[in-house]
């Protein structure tokens, strides 16, 4: 029987680069693996995912299985599309949030940990969702009349 569950006792490679940290089984120059991490035994002999999402206010919940394959997929150094794994619980992205894919072990003891979405958060955005989330980011858009949009870097005010 095929199934699509990842075996969560198999090898996840994290590979680190100048750039931040990239995943996957890539035999590129210049990325060595820096952990061989392994699922632990938990609770009724489950093997919980060594990954979780932190999300923007600071809980954290189990990852979606097209989330999972996509920490598994080999990337190739410097491939802007491979996934950012955050490197302690108080890492901010890019806006300034807690958000991101996190080593579980790194959760601070005792945070709850949801389940994983019954939707896919990986699934592409509409248009009009992309254009409403980058507006909620401080992104001005400009919608063009061939149905293009233009954005324009938020303002910084400095400190």
């Amino acid at each position: 029987m095929h199934s699509d569950a990842p075996d969560p006792t198999g090898p996840l490679f994290t590979k680190g680069c100048t750039n931040g940290k990239m995943l996957g089984r890539s035999a590129s120059a210049g990325f060595e693996p820096l952990r061989h991490a392994r699922a632990q035994s938990g609770m009724s002999g489950a093997f919980p995912y060594p990954y979780v999402y932190v999300n923007s206010d600071g809980t954290a919940r189990e990852l979606h299985r097209s989330e999972q394959r996509y920490l598994r997929t080999e990337f190739k150094g410097g491939d802007g599309a491979a996934p950012h794994v955050k490197s302690s619980y108080d890492e901010r992205n890019g806006w300034g949030e807690l958000a991101g894919y996190m080593q579980r072990e790194l959760l601070p003891q005792g945070t709850p940990i949801d389940r994983a979405p019954a939707g896919d958060p990986l699934k592409p955005l509409r248009r009009d969702e992309h254009i409403a989330w980058l507006r909620s980011k401080g992104v001005e858009v400009i919608e063009n009349s061939d149905g293009s949009f233009t954005m324009l870097a938020p303002r910084i005010t400095p400190l």
